[in-house]
Protein backbone atom coordinates (compact mmCIF):
# COMPACT_ATOMS: atom_id res chain seq x y z
CA UNK A 1 0.00 0.00 0.00
CA UNK A 2 2.52 2.67 1.04
CA UNK A 3 4.94 1.06 -1.29
CA UNK A 4 2.20 0.82 -3.94
CA UNK A 5 1.36 4.43 -3.37
CA UNK A 6 5.04 5.42 -3.78
CA UNK A 7 5.34 3.29 -6.87
CA UNK A 8 2.17 4.80 -8.28
CA UNK A 9 3.44 8.30 -7.50
CA UNK A 10 6.79 7.44 -9.01
CA UNK A 11 5.04 6.01 -12.05
CA UNK A 12 2.88 9.17 -12.34
CA UNK A 13 5.98 11.36 -12.16
CA UNK A 14 7.70 9.20 -14.76
CA UNK A 15 4.64 9.51 -17.03
CA UNK A 16 4.60 13.29 -16.50
CA UNK A 17 8.31 13.46 -17.31
CA UNK A 18 7.72 11.26 -20.35
CA UNK A 19 4.86 13.49 -21.50
CA UNK A 20 7.00 16.59 -20.88
CA UNK A 21 9.87 15.01 -22.80
CA UNK A 22 7.52 14.09 -25.65
CA UNK A 23 6.14 17.65 -25.76
CA UNK A 24 9.71 19.02 -25.69
CA UNK A 25 10.72 16.54 -28.38
CA UNK A 26 7.77 17.56 -30.58
CA UNK A 27 8.58 21.24 -30.00
CA UNK A 28 12.24 20.64 -30.81
CA UNK A 29 11.26 18.70 -33.95
CA UNK A 30 9.11 21.65 -35.11
CA UNK A 31 11.90 24.10 -34.32
CA UNK A 32 14.40 21.83 -36.09
CA UNK A 33 12.13 21.66 -39.16
CA UNK A 34 11.71 25.46 -39.14
CA UNK A 35 15.49 25.89 -38.87
CA UNK A 36 16.03 23.42 -41.73
CA UNK A 37 13.56 25.32 -43.92
CA UNK A 38 15.19 28.63 -42.99
CA UNK A 39 18.62 27.12 -43.72
CA UNK A 40 17.38 25.87 -47.10
CA UNK A 41 15.93 29.31 -47.85
CA UNK A 42 19.19 31.00 -46.85
CA UNK A 43 21.15 28.54 -48.99
CA UNK A 44 18.96 29.35 -52.01
CA UNK A 45 19.32 33.06 -51.27
CA UNK A 46 23.11 32.66 -51.05
CA UNK A 47 23.21 30.86 -54.40
CA UNK A 48 21.04 33.57 -55.92
CA UNK A 49 23.31 36.27 -54.49
CA UNK A 50 26.38 34.48 -55.83
CA UNK A 51 24.76 34.27 -59.26
CA UNK A 52 23.92 37.97 -59.09
CA UNK A 53 27.48 38.79 -58.05
CA UNK A 54 28.82 36.74 -60.96
CA UNK A 55 26.51 38.51 -63.39
CA UNK A 56 27.59 41.87 -61.92
CA UNK A 57 31.24 40.87 -62.39
CA UNK A 58 30.45 39.95 -66.00
CA UNK A 59 28.69 43.27 -66.49
CA UNK A 60 31.66 45.09 -64.98
CA UNK A 61 33.98 43.29 -67.37
CA UNK A 62 31.71 44.15 -70.30
CA UNK A 63 31.55 47.77 -69.17
CA UNK A 64 35.36 47.95 -68.98
CA UNK A 65 35.55 46.43 -72.46
CA UNK A 66 32.96 48.87 -73.79
CA UNK A 67 34.78 51.75 -72.09
CA UNK A 68 38.03 50.73 -73.78
CA UNK A 69 36.30 50.44 -77.16
CA UNK A 70 34.55 53.77 -76.60
CA UNK A 71 37.89 55.45 -75.86
CA UNK A 72 39.34 53.94 -79.05
CA UNK A 73 36.32 55.10 -81.07
CA UNK A 74 36.64 58.57 -79.58
CA UNK A 75 40.32 58.66 -80.53
CA UNK A 76 39.44 57.54 -84.06
CA UNK A 77 36.71 60.17 -84.25
CA UNK A 78 39.13 62.90 -83.22
CA UNK A 79 41.62 61.63 -85.80
CA UNK A 80 38.89 61.60 -88.45
CA UNK A 81 37.88 65.15 -87.54
CA UNK A 82 41.51 66.26 -87.94
CA UNK A 83 41.66 64.51 -91.31
CA UNK A 84 38.40 66.16 -92.34
CA UNK A 85 39.82 69.57 -91.42
CA UNK A 86 42.92 68.88 -93.54
CA UNK A 87 40.78 67.67 -96.45
CA UNK A 88 38.52 70.72 -96.14
CA UNK A 89 41.56 73.02 -96.23
CA UNK A 90 42.95 71.16 -99.25
CA UNK A 91 39.54 71.34 -100.94
CA UNK A 92 39.44 75.10 -100.38
CA UNK A 93 42.89 75.43 -101.96
CA UNK A 94 41.70 73.32 -104.91
CA UNK A 95 38.59 75.49 -105.31
CA UNK A 96 40.72 78.64 -105.32
CA UNK A 97 43.07 77.06 -107.87
CA UNK A 98 40.09 76.02 -109.99
CA UNK A 99 38.68 79.54 -109.88
CA UNK A 100 42.07 80.97 -110.84
CA UNK A 101 42.37 78.47 -113.70
CA UNK A 102 38.83 79.26 -114.87
CA UNK A 103 39.73 82.95 -114.94
CA UNK A 104 42.94 82.20 -116.89
CA UNK A 105 40.99 79.96 -119.26
CA UNK A 106 38.39 82.67 -119.82
CA UNK A 107 41.21 85.18 -120.48
CA UNK A 108 42.85 82.73 -122.93
CA UNK A 109 39.55 82.09 -124.70
CA UNK A 110 39.02 85.84 -124.99
CA UNK A 111 42.59 86.31 -126.26
CA UNK A 112 42.02 83.54 -128.82
CA UNK A 113 38.83 85.20 -130.01
CA UNK A 114 40.65 88.50 -130.36
CA UNK A 115 43.53 86.79 -132.18
CA UNK A 116 41.08 84.91 -134.38
CA UNK A 117 39.24 88.13 -135.18
CA UNK A 118 42.56 89.84 -136.05
CA UNK A 119 43.58 86.86 -138.15
CA UNK A 120 40.25 86.94 -139.99
CA UNK A 121 40.63 90.66 -140.48
CA UNK A 122 44.21 90.23 -141.73
CA UNK A 123 43.13 87.47 -144.09
CA UNK A 124 40.39 89.69 -145.54
CA UNK A 125 42.79 92.59 -145.84
CA UNK A 126 45.33 90.36 -147.61
CA UNK A 127 42.66 89.03 -150.00
CA UNK A 128 41.59 92.55 -150.80
CA UNK A 129 45.21 93.54 -151.44
CA UNK A 130 45.73 90.44 -153.55
CA UNK A 131 42.60 91.26 -155.54
CA UNK A 132 43.82 94.82 -156.07
CA UNK A 133 47.11 93.61 -157.40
Amino acid sequence: SKQNHELTSSLDRAEEELTSCQVTKASMAKENQALREKNCHLHAKTESSEGYMNSMADMESQMENMSTKNAELFRLLEQEEQNNEKVAAELEVCRKNEQCLQEKYAALVQACKVAEARADSSIRDNRLKVEEI
